[in-house]
């Protein structure tokens, strides 16, 4: 039974734990941690400690907190609405009487259209050298053909693939809901040639390395990766990073006439407002397109 007195930290961890039972994604929560991390450093510089000492005038001062110490609009905004979520279920679980965050206004911020390779750039991007390699081109394949996070990548399981079906069972942890993937012919393609070389060794793990030590790949290797087929194909433009190949599958799927509702599913949004940011950057090709028409 919790008690007015826990303190909170200890409320904070019940809070995770509701999260979890309602299937939030193990990525969302570990994003409400770092936010509670940075609004516990801000209450030791302001010498609070105790949960009835969080007003609404102490909480009109975080923004400018987040400011002053170097965060942008978007990145204020996120860690405001994330704490107004944690002290509404203290609301509803009836540990204080009233959230502190409900008269704070979060920064202003304009909609920024997702930087994505244009198709120039995903066609060299995707013929680089490196890609003759099974296990380079089917990860890289996979990445841009399917929308999964670098993460989702890595913790890939042998059992996860089924080709039979043609699709992927994307594991999200614990509390979390799976979601199943298609796999389109280029991806399933890339993978069927990488299983045939597949080292065997004493792991479930789908991507395993073959150059030097035979252990499931990491972050680090996705990004050399990345980086390598971006030098040997040619490309310096700026933003383009790993993330920009699932802003670059959700372009492409929109642009095919794919519903937001379809693509949310895919990317495992759970807000359909997130999904909604691609279709900006949909609308600006088509801009361009129509602008052709300026040539004739």
């Amino acid at each position: 039974m919790k008690r007015r007195n826990d303190t909170l930290d200890d409320l904070f961890d019940d809070y995770i734990g509701y999260l979890e039972s309602q299937n939030y994604s193990p990525m969302t929560i570990s994003a409400y941690r770092s936010d509670y991390r940075l609004f516990n450093r801000f209450l030791h510089e302001q010498g609070i400690s105790e949960l009835n000492e969080i007003d609404t005038s102490v909480m009109r001062t975080y923004p400018r907190w987040l400011h002053r110490t170097g965060h942008k609009p978007t990145s204020t905004a996120r860690r405001i609405n994330s704490l107004r979520s944690f002290f509404k279920w203290l609301v509803d679980e009836e540990l204080i009487d009233t959230n502190p965050l409900v008269k704070i206004q979060v920064p202003r911020q304009e909609k920024q259209i997702p930087i994505y390779f244009r198709p120039d750039e995903l066609s060299k991007f995707l013929t680089a050298p490196t890609l003759q390699h099974p296990l380079d081109k089917a990860v890289i394949y996979l990445l841009v053909n399917t929308g999964l996070h670098r993460q989702e990548v890595i913790n890939l399981k042998l059992q996860d693939v089924d080709l039979n079906s043609g699709v992927l069972n994307v594991r999200l942890g614990k509390g979390a809901k799976d979601r199943v993937i298609p796999l389109n012919e280029i991806a399933t393609s890339a993978l069927v040639e990488y299983l045939r070389v597949r080292p065997e060794v004493d792991s479930d793990a789908l991507f395993i390395g073959m150059r030097s030590a035979r252990v499931p790949i990491g972050v680090q290797y996705l990004h050399r990766l990345f980086h390598r087929c971006l030098r040997e194909a040619g490309i310096k433009r700026k933003g383009l990073t790993l993330h920009k190949l699932r802003h670059t599958f959700a372009t492409r799927l929109l642009e095919r006439g794919a519903d937001l509702r379809t693509l949310q599913e895919l990317l495992g949004h759970e807000d359909l407002n997130t999904t909604q940011i691609y279709t900006h950057a949909s609308r600006e090709r088509l801009v361009d397109a129509v602008k052709l028409l300026d040539m004739d």
